[in-house]
């Protein structure tokens, strides 16, 4: 079976409508008699899991106003008939006639395969019904029969329109990771495929030798269990192999934390792997729905560095997601909002008596700034340190025929501890 990774937040490819027989009645009584009209339906031919499905439908309605529409959807599935449906429900905005939408959530254990439109029903406030049912091809007379008694036909009906849910992973196969022919499995798929292993906390750790197995080839490993997905493929691997310890832990905290004015961040902490072989791709289950373009910050007690800003969310049923890259593990903070930034580059003006005049562009937000200043370009040794609330400072008393080097970063208060951003260095001079 061919692998497909698909991008979860889209998978749309082509847009279908139905058209239904609309039935005339210019006669209203002193009260509505008349049902709404539905004209047409509108749908998106072709979706990944998870993602959202939306409809739009036209509907003429000149009475009191629509109360509810249903779309229902019918699918063949392992010799069992399905059905899910799409409803709108009234709200305070009386829809009359025009184009409307709604939508429904396709979580990732939704039933994949093709679905048919089977059924779409109209209310409007008065209880007035406008209904149309439509065969499905390869079964007659759904709504006429009792549970198991449906009547398989040969050959399709025409008109019928379809809507393909297409799976988040084309897998050649799916086992754990306690299975002793792992390794063995992995070698033999061929190239371009995808391999499901399963994990839970217990025994989470992805062996060197898995790694080994694909390195440099066209085969994809997701690593998964409820909450977090691993995935890579050996093309990217790049680096060392090495045993990987998956657990995370995720948690939430107020952006004003680490920061934000307001919202929230995500927390994502890894165990302690270092390097990684090669860019994985991590999707983990949280409680908070970010957008696209969420900003993933490195972060360590003394430093909190912009890493990209690929992530983006979503939702798997009522489940929240996010997916985002890593080359390396430790802890990482998403957030939809900028948080600390860094200044801009130094700038380096000596003076007499043995003074240096350091400056930097202003931080929006920033409270107070760091300058670091020592003779050693690692900052090993002879480190000096000044807190100063403007963006510049001058530099006393410093020894004479010495290479100062200097480095800058902004700081802010939190109710957690001080933010620090990415460090600045300004190179070295010469005094």
């Amino acid at each position: 079976m061919k692998r497909k990774i698909a991008r979860i937040i889209g998978g749309v490819i082509v847009c279908l409508a139905i058209s239904l027989v609309v039935i005339s009645d210019d006669s209203y009584a002193a009260q509505d008699t008349t049902a709404p009209q539905i004209t047409s339906v509108n749908f998106c031919q072709s979706l990944t899991e998870p993602d959202v499905l939306d409809i739009s439908y036209t509907v003429e309605e000149e009475g009191v106003g629509m109360n509810r529409v249903n779309v229902s959807f019918l699918s063949y599935i392992d010799g069992q008939i399905r059905e899910f449906a799409v409803d709108w429900q009234s709200e305070e905005t009386v829809k009359l006639s025009g184009t409307y939408s709604m939508s429904t959530k396709i979580s990732s254990d939704f039933c994949t395969g093709t679905w048919y439109v089977s059924g779409v029903c109209a209310w409007d406030k008065k209880g007035n019904r406008f209904g149309q049912t439509y065969p499905m091809p390869g079964v007659l007379s759904v709504y006429n029969t009792e549970p198991g008694n449906v009547c398989v036909v040969n050959g399709g009906i025409e008109g019928c329109t379809e809507l393909n849910i297409l799976p988040m992973y084309e897998t050649t196969f799916e086992t754990n990771i306690a299975n002793q022919n792992l390794l063995t499995m992995v070698q033999q798929i061929n190239e371009g495929e995808t391999a499901m292993v399963y994990y839970s906390n217990d025994n989470a750790i992805a062996k060197k030798e898995l790694f080994d197995a694909i390195k440099g080839i066209d085969k994809t490993l997701v690593f998964s269990n409820d909450a977090t997905h691993w995935i890579i493929n050996g093309r990217s691997i790049t680096n060392d192999t090495k045993d990987i310890d998956l657990r995370i832990t995720t948690s939430l905290s107020s952006a004003c934390n680490y920061g934000a004015s307001s919202g929230k961040v995500a927390l994502i902490k890894f165990k302690d792997n270092g390097k990684l072989p090669g860019d994985f791709t991590v999707r983990a289950n949280i409680r908070y729905m970010f957008g696209k373009g969420t900003l993933v910050y490195y972060y360590t007690p003394s430093n909190l560095s912009l890493e990209n800003n690929d992530a983006y969310g979503y939702y798997d049923g009522d489940a929240k997601w996010c997916e985002f890259n890593v080359t390396h593990n430790s802890t990482f903070v998403l957030s939809d909002k900028k948080l600390i930034n860094a200044p801009k580059s130094v700038k380096l003006k000596r003076k007499k008596g043995k003074k240096l005049a350091v400056s930097w562009s202003k931080v929006t937000g920033v409270t107070k700034y760091q300058v670091t200043y020592s003779t050693s370009s690692k900052f090993a040794k002879n480190n000096k340190t000044k807190i100063v609330k403007s963006n510049k400072i001058t530099l006393k008393k410093l020894k004479a025929k010495k290479k100062y080097y200097i480095k800058v970063r902004a700081y802010k208060n939190s109710k957690v501890h001080g933010i620090y951003s990415k460090t600045v260095k300004s190179g070295k001079i010469k005094k």
